[in-house]
């Protein structure tokens, strides 16, 4: 739910308020009564949202309705998310009034890219309950402001008995004035005074049957301002304005809070991850596309009024006619996870750069260096790019998804060559960047000494069209099949590695690898380091 602060009794610049505003969505404001320069000031906002308050003017339902599209026109040039229109005039006939409404639905059809809402307010077409339930009966698709605190005075009590127009209004509100008041004064002097606590339990409840409908009915952006008024509405000098405007938004909040709890059923299960974010359980994922959509828009919309910065999202290949409707919310492919689940996110926080890490950057491999008596562990391959060249290299392959280095190249060299390891540590490793063999990706190779335990060679005939153990001067004196700067340097550290592992049985600075219990997370983590 989005949190509006009113303009209306703003004294200062609005830039500088603008600038100092916090805590909420936007602002609301009327462009009719505006300095050109806090005009600008709205037409210059950065993140802040916008809600625009029109007032029809003239005589007829017709001049109305002029003036109406003329605000809308001279309005969507400062990008609002709503209108909110007081619309026509309280001392106007049925035929004059349905008129009016007729009208106004030629232009809720040609704007229906933006809500256009009409507000229950004194002195307009809909100033009293009587009044209003009976043209939003007449005119089904009328969409509210509710300010009941109208109501409540024009009838001289509170609304209990009016349930099919408060009906209505919960199903047709968009927007909420949340402004208490009693049945003799249009605003509260103070939200805590306890001779006014049964109004306030009252509005409480009005508001709450709202916001509880709305979301029953799958609309995800419903908004509030709490629209304290200056003088002539403020008019006792013991109120405290700015302190009525907190207390409401925290009331309206914890209404929120409680509507999301009692309809829990609604949304999307997730888990909070530990960046502001969440992590829909695919488990809550419905196959239904419509059920869909609707519970995704519900939990984006109540994600992002609780302050979360992000989503993720794991979706197998049976829920795959769930994807376009994911892209049209902005939702971005990252990853393919090892049982073919798409994992996609969404960045919900508009008044900050996006900083949820991309897709997999990297391919890992890794090379095995395995010596026996002046002998290294070589193969030529039956697939890759030196097939067919007899070309004798060490064993090499990619780690599989959750797969350290240690336990990768173990698993290569027993799958391609039949040969058993113990793994001895890290000689050295290249990166090398916007790889075309990794379609862009960058590719991190890590060139390891391990020691066979058996030296029988059973090879893998799919892969490896021979395997065995080759002289170290023999391997040594190869020519490589194409010119690399980068394969050599390699080389040349096997070179050096091995020459001192023959004479020392050892490698002076060889990296070694440790794995070890990460302890603030789940899982294990490798920690590669040079030894003293």
């Amino acid at each position: 739910m989005e949190a509006y602060r009113t303009l209306w009794g703003v004294e200062e610049a609005w830039d500088s308020y603008l600038e100092r505003l916090s805590g909420v969505s936007g602002v609301e404001a009327c462009l009719l009564y505006a300095s050109e320069e806090n005009k600008k000031s709205l037409l210059n906002r950065e993140n802040v949202k916008l809600v625009l308050m029109l007032q029809t003017q003239g005589t007829t339902p017709l001049e109305h309705i002029q003036s109406l599209e003329k605000q809308i026109v001279e309005g969507l040039v400062y990008n609002p998310t709503k209108f909110n229109v007081h619309g026509g005039l309280d001392s106007w006939s049925d035929l004059e009034i349905r008129d009016y409404f007729t009208l106004f639905l030629e232009i809720q059809k040609k704007y229906s890219s933006i809500l256009i809402l009409h507000e229950t307010h004194r002195g307009r077409i809909m100033y009293s309950p009587w009044n209003t339930l009976k043209w939003l009966e007449e005119f089904p698709t009328l969409l509210l402001t509710s300010d009941l605190s109208h109501f409540v005075v024009v009838a001289e009590r509170h609304l209990h008995s009016f349930t099919k127009l408060l009906k209505l209004i919960n199903e047709r509100t968009r927007h909420i004035h949340a402004r208490p008041c009693s049945t003799e004064h249009i605003q509260l002097v103070d939200v805590h005074d306890p001779l006014f606590a049964t109004d306030l339990e009252a509005f409480k409840g009005y508001w709450y049957d709202i916001i509880k409908t709305q979301l029953q009915l799958g609309y995800s952006n419903i908004s509030y301002d709490p629209e304290f008024g200056p003088f002539p509405y403020e008019i006792a000098s013991s109120g405290d304005r700015e302190q009525n405007i907190i207390k409401i938004g925290e009331i309206m909040q914890e209404l929120y809070k409680k509507a999301v709890e009692e309809n829990k059923n609604l949304f999307l299960e997730w888990d909070d991850d530990k960046y502001s974010g969440v992590i829909i359980k695919p488990r809550s994922i419905p196959s239904d596309v419509q059920e869909f959509k609707y519970r995704l828009d519900l939990s984006l919309a109540h994600w992002s009024s609780i302050g979360k910065r992000g989503v993720w999202l794991k979706i197998s290949k049976e829920f795959g006619m769930h994807i376009p409707y994911l892209i049209q919310k902005s939702f971005e492919f990252h990853s393919v996870d090892v049982n073919q689940n798409l994992v996609l996110n969404c960045w919900l926080n508009q008044t900050k750069v996006n900083s949820l890490p991309k897709g997999p950057s990297h391919y890992v491999g890794v090379g095995g260096v395995v010596i026996h008596e002046n002998k290294i562990l070589t193969v030529q391959e039956a697939n890759g790019p030196l097939k067919g060249t007899k070309f004798n290299k060490i064993p090499t392959g990619t780690l599989n998804e959750n797969e350290s280095v240690k336990a990768g190249i173990e698993r290569e060299l027993l799958e391609e060559t039949g040969i058993k390891c113990e793994f001895l540590g890290v000689i050295g490793f290249r990166q090398a960047v916007n790889c075309s063999w990794t379609f862009g990706k960058s590719d991190l190779f890590f060139i390891c000494l391990l020691k066979p335990l058996n030296t029988d060679i059973v090879k893998q005939d799919s892969e490896i069209s021979h395997a065995g153990w080759l002289d170290l001067e023999e391997y040594y004196a190869q020519k490589f099949p194409r010119v690399s700067e980068s394969y050599d340097k390699m080389q040349e550290i096997i070179r050096e590695a091995v020459q001192q592992y023959l004479k020392d049985g050892s490698v002076n600075k060889i990296i070694n690898v440790v794995t070890l219990p990460s302890g603030w997370r789940s899982g294990f983590e490798e920690i590669f380091y040079v030894p003293k």
